[in-house]
């Protein structure tokens, strides 16, 4: 039998749970489908009581298991209408178990569910504490089962008929008692195969994942003391995971002060949509904004509540603008380390962090400051999503060390969830965009790369041979880590569409055409198609596309260049953005327009950049991608794709492992990309260089330089030609 203990800190300290646990260990120990739940599912009932166990059995049905720790001393009579305890005549106990009992087997019966088994459920009630021989019970109206002290020697199974659940029932009643249907299923349009237009297609591919698998459960319903940290490539969950475990908590300690804070303004309606969901399936109610606060990591007087922006409130301290902050690259960051320097009160008892790797270390060392302890704080990050490195500081350096050494936000190994499913993203979405990200299949552009095994493994990978300096290396995409399949239903449609223009203006009204066809044609939501511009001024370019589609009578939204940064996805409408307003949101359909960027970076660090600004707004796309530029460099991305194209369809990747002289330089941009002061002086000097030689005669200037420096532009310059 397999065991879900997810309220740690209570099954710590509850002696007599463990007991009883120990019992049923021993009954169903032949059953290794069979799954014990503690104090789970969750459902408000007047008393708010959850049972100690609930056993699901594919053989049997479900069992019900709640216990009270009255003595013989002082609970004397049980009966249908009261309780004696301490010779007082108190509610029959009972008739509380009974409710939530009822409450669990209507919610799996509910038709929408479309359970078609008529699933048992079996209810007992425990007095491990109390002999049936100095007690009085008089039930006949219950229908549960009574144990006492004597409840080991109880054969549970004996007289219970087999009822032998069949999979697809089996799989959809753990949904209902693991609440995942709440935020994953979509009820409202139901479609079979075979599948006709897109927007069925797209409601079939969100059907299917009704289901949590094992590691994303565990990281949003497990609640202990202490630092968590939830890693996963993107559409892995974490969003969905923090949202759950935020309404978890918040219906657990209802006077606790928690947070939930993200980078991505958009993300805002989002969190909130889920957290209220969750939490209102749970309770019936929508959460309390004063205890359970949904806010941006900044925030200011304009743009709304933040973190820093509260902090700052909270201990009378003026915060700081964007405006006061002029000057740094990195203003956030500024603005938390100035912060840091002041006294500041504790106030947090849980704080959530979302897209962890966009935020600078000073906001962490900030968080783990207001946080009072045992410093509940929990993280989740892509390691790949961040413009800076793909991977994001250790809880040392993320929170910093005591006196003594040791960590002041320790995190167990326990608390440190690998999530290697990526369902958002169809494998070939998912491993091109990666590809792309890296420069794997370009001829001089490999501008990131993971040396270490364990990292492409814990991102759901598997390495086949190499990581050497220099050597072929093949590495593979298991396909059970990437459960989106839906071109294997829907064939009509490919999963990754390319197409050049020879003009700004050719690439936007192809692109409208394509969203004209999608939405009078295939039927799809407006609201389920997003543009994501690549280009510097995408402003203009978009609000041209913007006025194409207007003109075929569809309307559009752009948020965070014209309407609210949180106004993403507006019923009826298609969203166009940029890539750093589309961080952390998804949609069915996404075009990526003006590709080519990544061919017209002037340094190394911009080819850094623009390949993951490509690899960021690939991965949005839940279903389907569009991927277009103009002709002449776009001819490069095409000749890249056909590149890397079989292998990825394959399911792997293979090639040449940077040597060892390019590794160091990947690394060493790594370590500028973290310091954002250097790397915008670097990029200044490099500016100033590149104007200096562009405006002079350089056999003139070269009578004005030293040896030493002659000679560091001479090797300057043949480093870059044995490059290419």
């Amino acid at each position: 039998m397999q065991e879900k203990i997810y309220d740690l800190v209570s099954f710590q300290g509850d002696r007599l749970a463990r007991k009883i646990k120990n019992y049923l260990d021993e009954v169903f120990k032949d059953e290794s489908e069979a799954i014990l739940y503690y104090k789970e599912p969750d459902y408000a009932t007047p008393t708010d009581i959850l049972p100690t166990f609930t056993v699901c059995s594919k053989k049997y049905g479900i069992f019900v298991f709640i216990y009270y720790d009255y003595t013989s001393e002082l609970l004397t009579e049980i009966n249908d209408k009261f309780w004696i305890i301490k010779g007082n005549k108190t509610k029959n106990k009972i008739l509380d178990f009974q409710d939530y009992c009822f409450k669990l087997d209507n919610d799996i019966k509910m038709p929408s569910n479309e359970i078609y088994e008529d699933i048992k459920i079996h209810k007992y009630v425990l007095f491990p504490l109390i002999s049936s021989e100095t007690i009085s019970v008089n039930l006949k109206r219950q229908n549960v089962t009574l144990l006492f002290e004597d409840f080991n020697g109880y054969k549970l199974l004996k007289d219970i008929p087999e009822v032998n659940i069949d999979n697809e029932d089996w799989s959809k009643m753990l949904s209902v008692i693991q609440k995942s249907n709440i935020l994953t299923k979509e009820t409202e349009y139901i479609v079979d195969t075979p599948i006709s237009n897109v927007r069925d297609a797209i409601a079939y591919n969100n059907q299917q994942i009704s289901l949590f698998d094992e590691d994303q459960l565990d990281a949003s319903m497990t609640i202990t003391e202490g630092a968590q940290r939830i890693r996963g490539l993107a559409g892995s969950g974490k969003t969905v995971i923090l949202s759950i475990k935020a309404a978890r908590l918040h219906r657990k300690y209802k006077d606790a002060k928690i947070i939930y804070a993200f980078s991505t303004q958009s993300l805002y309606n989002q969190v909130t949509k889920l957290v209220n969901k969750y939490y209102s399936k749970l309770t019936g109610e929508k959460i309390n904004p004063d205890k359970l606060e949904i806010i941006h990591a900044w925030g200011g007087k304009y743009s709304g509540p933040g973190v820093y922006y509260n902090i700052c409130l909270s201990n009378g301290i003026k915060p700081l603008t964007v405006r006061d902050l002029y000057g740094y690259p990195d203003k956030f960051e500024e603005a938390c380390n100035r912060l840091l320097t002041n006294n500041l009160k504790q106030e947090y008892d849980y704080i959530l962090v979302d897209e962890a790797q966009d935020m600078p270390v000073s906001f962490f060392k900030l968080l783990e400051k207001v946080t009072k302890p045992p410093k509940n704080i929990i993280w989740a990050y892509d390691d790949l999503q961040t413009i800076n490195s793909t991977k994001i500081p250790e809880p040392k350096e993320l929170f910093g060390v005591n006196n003594d050494g040791s960590l002041k936000v320790p995190l167990l190994p326990s608390n440190d969830y690998i999530l290697k499913k990526s369902y958002r993203n169809h494998k070939d979405v998912l491993m091109s965009a990666l590809a792309f990200g890296f420069g794997m299949y370009s001829k001089n552009d490999f501008v990131q790369i993971i040396k270490e095994k364990s990292t492409w493994e814990s991102l759901g990978f598997f390495v086949e041979k190499g990581l050497e300096f220099g050597e072929e290396t093949i590495i593979t995409r298991p396909t059970e880590n990437s459960p989106n399949k839906i071109d294997q239903e829907f064939k009509s449609l490919p999963i990754v569409n390319k197409y050049a223009a020879v003009s700004t203006s050719e690439e936007l009204e192809v692109t409208a055409k394509h969203i004209n066809h999608l939405i009078y044609n295939e039927l799809v939501k407006p609201e389920d198609i997003m543009v994501v511009d690549l280009q510097r001024d995408s402003k203009k370019r978009l609000a041209t596309l913007q006025n194409y589609l207007y003109s075929n009578n569809i309307l559009s939204v752009m948020p965070g260049l014209v309407e609210g940064a949180k106004d993403f996805m507006r019923e009826n409408h298609v969203t166009l953005t940029t890539v750093r307003r589309a961080k952390g949101n998804e949609v069915p359909i996404v075009f990526v327009l003006g590709c080519e960027k990544i061919y017209l970076a002037n340094s190394l660090y911009e080819k850094r950049t623009f390949r993951n600004m490509l690899f960021v707004a690939m991965t949005r796309a839940k279903g389907w991608l569009y991927l277009s530029g103009q002709k002449d460099v776009f001819n490069l991305f095409q000749e890249e794709v056909k590149k890397m194209w079989k292998d990825i369809q394959d399911g792997y990747y293979k090639f040449d492992f940077p040597t060892e002289e390019d590794f160091k330089s990947i690394e060493k941009l790594n370590l500028l990309t973290l310091d954002g002061e250097r790397s915008e002086k670097l990029q200044n000097q490099a500016d100033q260089l590149a104007d200096i030689l562009g405006q002079s005669d350089v056999s003139e200037l070269e009578m004005f330089m030293d040896e030493e420096t002659l000679k560091k532009l001479e090797n300057l310059i043949l480093r870059g030609k044995s490059k290419e």
